[in-house]
């Protein structure tokens, strides 16, 4: 983290990470200038009922399951 500290000027670092509607990740400098972006979280669907199972996410990707339960709160 030093390193990457130490070759942007101060008055542009630390990077702000905004999240789009879509999903997709970016960074951005102070001065607007984007260092990186992740694209959006790959769907991953039930091989059994067809229905949304969850997210593949990040680099290397990991999966991210979604709940089918109902929350307590609703019940």
């Amino acid at each position: 983290m030093k390193a990457i500290g130490a070759s942007f000027p101060p008055d542009r670092w630390p990077a702000k990470k905004i999240v789009e509607p879509d999903g997709a990740v970016r960074f951005v400098l102070n001065d607007g200038t984007e260092i990186h972006r992740l694209p959006p979280p790959e769907p991953v669907y039930s091989y059994d009922t067809r229905e949304l199972a969850g997210f593949l996410e990040g680099s290397p990707p990991r999966f991210r399951s979604i709940s089918r339960e109902e929350p307590s709160w609703a019940r």
